[in-house]
């Protein structure tokens, strides 16, 4: 067998051979090469002839690219932490809106239940037997002589009188108003009652029905609302009104500017700190600079006595920015489904100015002043039966 000249003809590299020993001289060249670049790795360099290769391979980056990847994870962190505020008011907000409507729906079924209970107007059994009286129907009185005109009132309203009235409509419904499952929240009722017929054969206070604005608010300037809220004014006439009825303020609506936008401008508040002053509401006029109220972006107002045309007695306006004119104390109306519909309209005539005696649901009220973020989750109005 010629093993020499079939080595030779199937390599192009020259070989020697020793016994039966076969060197290969190019590829031990290159193999001893590589050894010692591998027991060396810090001087590893890759053959011009390897696919890919370009050169001595580097372990290691540059601080220049350091800084760039350093740079590049920076801008991604705090995009990811700037979503993270986002989505927690927006989970919030979800958390309350849902929260709210439970809130409205439950004081619907508690009202609904107080008006079924009668009561009886004496212990001691009388001949012939009284008919039972209902706590709303003998409390929850008409403020107005025309249907359709008449104010709407808190469940305890300075403007009723007598005060024991109030006191005693105040007392059927305060402790249902915070949520007991969660006292995070509560639901602040007004109301409005037509007057009966007339004459009224059914000797009926007022008429047989009523429209109540629940309003389901959170407590944002303490961790709860407790039974301070609910104070009862009845034990001394000069006490302070309870922190979860609504503020009443003097109100002039405007239609649209030249922005397109309607704005609300407020110039009085009535018992400033909430302090009762006798039989009627005292109003203070609010100064240019005035932050003492509960006016903020997101509050709601509702119009309780209109006093000049149109009569707009129960309707529902949302505070948006404030107004960018200079006016003090003015707020514009934001386009919320729940009302604005009027201000806002071009047709079939344009919206009139007018003012009115208004409650405002916003800032809450902390014993000394008004404080906090928005308290109002919303304004739901519901009809109530009133037996007799």
């Amino acid at each position: 067998m010629n093993l020499q000249g079939e080595i030779r003809d199937r390599s192009p590299l020259p070989v020697v051979l020793h016994g039966e020993r076969v060197r290969v001289r190019g590829l031990q060249s290159d193999i001893s090469n590589l050894k010692s670049q591998i027991q060396n790795p810090l001087t590893l360099t890759l053959s011009p002839g390897v696919p890919g290769a370009r050169g001595s391979a580097r372990l290691g980056f540059t601080f220049l690219e350091i800084l760039f990847a350093i740079m590049v994870l920076g801008i991604g962190f705090i995009l990811v932490a700037a979503m993270f505020p986002a989505a927690i008011r927006q989970t919030q907000a979800t958390v309350d809106e849902t929260a709210g409507s439970s809130v409205w729906i439950d004081m619907h079924r508690k009202l609904i239940e107080v008006a079924k209970n009668p009561t009886v107007p004496t212990a001691v059994p009388v001949s012939p037997p009284v008919s039972p009286l209902y706590v709303l129907d003998q409390y929850m009185l008409p403020s107005g002589n025309l249907p359709f005109q008449t104010k709407v009132l808190s469940f305890f309203d300075v403007r009723v009188n007598p005060s024991t009235t109030r006191f005693l409509l105040w007392s059927a419904v305060a402790a249902n108003i915070i949520v007991d499952s969660d006292p995070r929240y509560a639901c602040i009722p007004l109301y409005r009652r037509d007057p009966g017929p007339n004459p009224n054969p059914a000797g009926l206070i007022g008429a047989p029905s009523a429209t109540v604005f629940l309003i389901p608010v959170r407590s944002r300037n303490k961790a709860i609302f407790d039974t301070s809220d609910l104070t009862n004014p009845s034990a001394a006439p000069a006490s302070m009104m309870a922190f979860l009825n609504p503020t009443l303020m003097k109100i002039t609506v405007y239609p649209p500017d030249l922005t397109g936008v309607p704005s609300i401008t407020f110039t009085a508040i009535y018992d400033r700190n909430r302090t009762l002053s006798g039989v009627a509401p005292v109003a203070t006029a609010l100064a240019a600079t005035d932050e003492d109220t509960p006016l903020t972006s997101g509050g709601y107002v509702i119009v309780s006595d209109a006093q000049t045309a149109p009569l707009k007695n129960g309707q529902i306006y949302r505070l948006g920015a404030r107004t960018t004119t200079g006016v003090a104390n003015a707020y514009y109306i934001a386009p919320d489904p729940q009302g604005a519909t009027d201000v806002y309209a071009t047709a079939p005539t344009p919206f009139v100015s007018f003012t009115a005696d208004a409650f405002v649901v916003g800032r809450g009220f902390n014993g000394t002043n008004y404080d906090g973020p928005n308290q109002a989750l919303g304004v739901i109005p519901v009809s109530i039966q009133i037996p007799h």
